[in-house]
């Protein structure tokens, strides 16, 4: 997460940034979380500064946020 940019992968050498355009809820990043699941699928979870929480999971984007059933759109941690 880079301030107020957005989000950025390193892979294979190459940079890709991640922003509000690509499904990204906000660009104001204030946590990830890296998560494999038991069947070694990797997640990525983004706490975001008032757009709420995403998952990033084999390219698809998923947001939690207030509309969703968050108490606050604030995640730090």
């Amino acid at each position: 997460g880079v301030g107020d940019a957005g989000l950025f992968r390193l892979q294979h050498g190459r940079w890709t940034g991640f922003d509000i355009g690509d499904g990204l809820p906000g660009n104001t990043i204030k946590s990830l979380l890296p998560e494999e699941t038991p069947t070694g699928t990797r997640r990525l979870w983004i706490g975001t500064d008032g757009a709420g929480l995403a998952r990033l999971e084999l390219n698809q984007w998923v947001t939690f946020n207030t509309a969703a059933g968050l108490p606050v759109n604030m995640v730090f941690s």
